[in-house]
């Protein structure tokens, strides 16, 4: 029992999966707190991405406790927070820099089913993975917003 707990804790992103308004959005937002303020430390690179593989093994294992028959339940939200800390990855410290990557993440997120990022079951049978869509969708948008900034912001 203590042990489902801890996993349920974890999946659901400490307790933040529990809020009843759209706690995905508010995983990410913390998140995104979260990296800002590593951001200010020497090595932040390695520390989001320590965080970033404990995220993803960590929190994959405890999530994947609570899925059943390719539900995942609303309060698993660790999927999101991994999203978006590698959303965020390689970007400096500039807050505007930052959001604007948090921003994309959420577009590409929220867009997953239209550009089916999000295929039911065609990763089943090679692993059963809750995070899957949300990696995707991390490293799609931190690719998106470094490309724009060579492309745009480079060439000025």
């Amino acid at each position: 029992m203590k042990k489902e707990l801890l996993y349920k804790f974890v999946a659901s992103g400490f307790g933040i999966g529990e809020m009843n308004y759209i706690p995905q959005l508010w995983a990410s937002i913390f998140a995104l707190i979260v990296a800002l303020v590593l951001k200010q430390l020497p090595f932040a690179e390695v520390s989001i991405l320590v965080i970033i593989l404990a995220t993803v093994l960590i929190g994959g294992y405890c999530a994947q406790k609570f899925i059943t028959h390719e539900h995942k339940p609303s309060w698993i939200v660790v999927d999101e927070m991994a999203g978006t800390w590698i959303a965020l990855y390689f970007f400096s410290e500039s807050l505007l820099l930052n959001l604007f990557a948090f921003v994309t993440y959420q577009l590409i997120n929220f867009c997953k089913p239209l550009i089916k990022i999000n295929r039911k079951g065609r990763f089943k049978k090679w692993f059963k993975f809750v995070m899957l869509d949300d990696i995707v969708a991390g490293v799609f948008s931190n690719s998106l917003v470094y490309f724009i900034l060579l492309v745009i912001v480079d060439n000025k």
